[in-house]
């Protein structure tokens, strides 16, 4: 064990100076999960001081982590490598960090590993680039694809979020919805269909929380004679959505051996439906929506980084009505209207009493 540690001494001071010179992210964890190296770039990301890293255990340092979501401690313990793997996680001054490394165990000249080393680099300022990108470019088309949509609303962080479903419409990156239940994430998701290019192909939404997992694959893929018990021909919705929009709700719903295959096929947009061996393809625009925040469902396992990387170059936040007072009366005259001759009783409007009893509830 003092041979390999020498080892690894010696060779952190070889590197140093070149490490010194790699103006990323990077970081060198022992043996034992200890930091050996740990730069002023990492320093910087995470909002920690260098002196409070070195020689502390990682788990010391980032007390709020699990083992099994440290990446330098699963290479540890498993002897894995991650090349260009996503993680998303919040830093000591409680900003998310949209995070891309590579990670690989270090071994000793007799082949027992002594350490891990991580070298990285911060994503968070190109994703707002990318969006920056995004919307710059299709304010030169919004003007033209304005058209009538059942979005209620005088709340300006609701309308600021139509007008940008309105310019990502115009492009074909996937887009991620994030609302608690009710807040109008698939009526976004028609809006930004109708507003696209797409508009006169299909619409299709899968709702992954209504259906069993088991249930979820042959959906989306279709299957093939004999794949199972019973099962037949048929197209799942990624190919009956060609050349449309594929509405995926409650994602987070899907499980992550799942998400894994969709993750593939954003990729390239090539699939194989359940039980078959011809590789098919199909255009489809993904808008996919949460109900949870992703950073959370990341942190609890129930979200890949890469697939939602992946899916949120496009990103709309949803505030919950109670966030919206000044909705509550407008929706409530608008399904007062709607659903006035469906009852027997002559209603005009909402009396001030039953305004005041919604926003107090609110």
């Amino acid at each position: 064990m003092a041979s390999t540690n020498q080892e690894l001494a010696s060779a952190l001071r070889m590197f140093s100076r070149f490490f010194d010179l790699i103006h990323q992210p990077l970081a060198v964890i022992n043996e034992r999960g200890e930091y050996v190296y740990y730069n002023q770039e990492s320093a910087d990301l995470d909002g920690y001081s260098i002196e409070r890293a070195m020689g502390k255990h990682m788990l010391d340092v980032y007390p709020g982590m699990k083992e099994t979501q440290s990446t330098m401690l699963s290479s540890l313990k498993k002897g894995v490598e991650y090349i260009g793997h996503y993680q998303i996680y919040y830093n000591a001054r409680g900003q998310a960090v949209d995070y891309q490394h590579t990670t690989a165990p270090l071994y000793a000249s007799d082949g027992g590993m002594v350490g891990v080393i991580e070298i990285g680099r911060n994503m968070s300022g190109v994703r707002r680039l990318q969006e920056q990108v995004v919307e710059l470019n299709q304010l030169l088309y919004a003007d033209r694809h304005e058209k009538h949509h059942a979005i209620i609303t005088e709340n300006p962080e609701m309308l600021s979020n139509i007008a940008k479903a309105k310019r990502l419409a115009a492009s074909n990156i996937p887009v991620t919805i994030v609302g608690e239940t009710g807040t109008g994430k698939e009526l976004f998701s028609r809006l930004i269909h109708q507003c696209s290019k797409r508009a006169n192909k299909p619409f299709i939404a899968l709702n992954c929380g209504a259906l069993p997992p088991t249930l979820i694959e042959s959906t989306l893929f279709g299957t093939v004679r004999g794949a199972y018990t019973g099962a037949e021909n048929s197209q799942g919705y990624l190919e009956l959505a060609n050349g449309g929009t594929l509405f995926l709700d409650e994602l987070n719903a899907m499980p992550i051996e799942m998400q894994s295959k969709l993750l593939r096929f954003l990729q390239d947009k090539t699939f194989w439906r359940l039980g078959g061996q011809q590789q098919l393809h199909s255009d489809v625009r993904i808008v996919a929506a949460m109900n949870e925040a992703p950073v959370k469902l990341i942190q609890q396992e129930r979200l890949r980084a890469d697939l939602f990387y992946r899916l949120s170059v496009g990103m709309l936040t949803l505030p919950p009505l109670r966030a919206r007072p000044e909705d509550i009366p407008l929706l409530a005259n608008y399904f007062i209207d709607k659903y006035r001759n469906d009852v027997p009783q002559d209603i005009h409007g909402l009396s001030e009493t039953a305004r005041a009893d919604l926003l107090n509830h609110a």
